[in-house]
């Protein structure tokens, strides 16, 4: 790996090379991204915004993919989104070269697999159930 991935509070991607840390690129994002999981064996990188896991193309500059991750369980309705970490998926760890394991929430014992094939990149966003 040459190069570093880093999110700006601009909805900015800033890309770094790792020898000299100068800068390469901005890569300027439609959406908003809470966080960097990694990078799949397609190069595409796993970043996560709400309960959405994203793929995103840093050649290509666009969303290959967006699965969206809906606990089974009832979240309590009086908490403000925006501002509620209970809204966010609360931890994502990158399990192979096209999969990762999803806890939701904090207060909810449940765990998802999801699993992303190469061809995510001929696929529209979809919603995807454990």
């Amino acid at each position: 790996m040459d190069r570093i991935y880093n999110l700006a509070p601009i909805q900015e991607m800033k890309v770094f090379e790792v020898a000299t840390g100068r800068v390469l690129d901005r890569i300027p994002l439609e959406t908003s991204v809470d966080w960097i999981h990694g990078i799949d064996a397609g190069g595409r990188l796993v970043l996560s915004h709400d309960r959405q896991l994203i793929l995103f193309d840093p050649r290509r500059r666009q969303v290959i993919g967006t699965y969206v991750v809906e606990p089974r369980h009832p979240i309590e309705a009086n908490v403000p989104r925006p501002s509620s970490r209970l809204f966010r998926l609360y931890a994502v760890s990158m399990l192979g070269p096209y999969e990762a394991v999803i806890i939701p929430d904090r207060d909810i014992r449940e765990v998802w697999h999801l699993n992303w094939s190469a061809e995510a990149h001929t696929r529209p966003p979809l919603t995807s159930r454990p």
